[in-house]
């Protein structure tokens, strides 16, 4: 139900035409992850449809979160060299 939601949302959205994108794409992307997130749960699949979408595979739809919700520590870049403060600062 919720992948018929999120069609009719694209429908909505794409009434105007988006260059590459069309609503059977986003319809086939969006079964596409849904079939992801019952494979998440241990379930089957259900639709069986592959991602249209080849640059959407560099987004990691696997880790969704509330910005709030997020630790420090996925904020953590590592820096090289050396970081000080001086009197400019």
């Amino acid at each position: 139900m919720l992948v018929e939601a999120e069609t009719a949302f694209a429908e909505d959205l794409l009434q105007g035409g988006v260059s590459g994108m069309t609503v059977a794409d986003m319809r086939s992307y969006l079964e596409h992850v849904a079939d992801r997130r019952l494979a998440q749960l241990g379930m089957a699949p259900l639709y069986g449809s592959s991602n249209p979408f080849g640059f959407m595979e560099l987004q990691d739809v696997q880790e969704l979160s509330n910005f709030f919700e997020r630790k420090v520590s996925a904020y953590h870049v590592a820096v090289t060299g050396s970081v000080s403060f001086d009197e400019d600062f």
